[in-house]
């Protein structure tokens, strides 16, 4: 899992990105912004991506911008999510086909 983080770190504009399973950091790479203030907000993207299934709605990927970086975040299936932070200014569709193959390669399925 870490190997697989690593080469999501090395496409270009990633800054880093971490894996959770019920909000349980599992693994991450070296972030640009604390880990704490991360971990504080997967509860609530859970929570989130939770309420937009029970209403019937299939989003499975969401975009945090902040001033500095984007944050795009996947939900996997088995309560799993990816959370990946990049460069404000990255080439947000060619550094979503790298992490969507990653994603693949950890054995889950992505929509496309």
């Amino acid at each position: 899992m870490q190997l697989v983080l690593s080469k999501i770190q090395a496409l270009q504009g990633v800054q880093g990105a971490c894996i959770y399973r019920n909000t349980q950091l599992l693994a991450a790479t070296p972030l640009p912004i604390q880990l704490d203030k991360v971990n504080q907000v997967i509860p609530a993207l859970d929570q989130l991506f939770n309420d937009l299934e029970a209403k019937h709605r299939d989003y499975n990927e969401l975009c945090i911008t902040l001033s500095n970086h984007l944050i795009v975040v996947y939900k996997l299936q088995n309560h799993y999510m990816l959370l990946v932070i990049t460069e404000k200014r990255v080439h947000l569709p060619m550094v979503q086909m790298g992490i969507k193959a990653a994603i693949r390669h950890l054995g889950f399925e992505v929509s496309t």
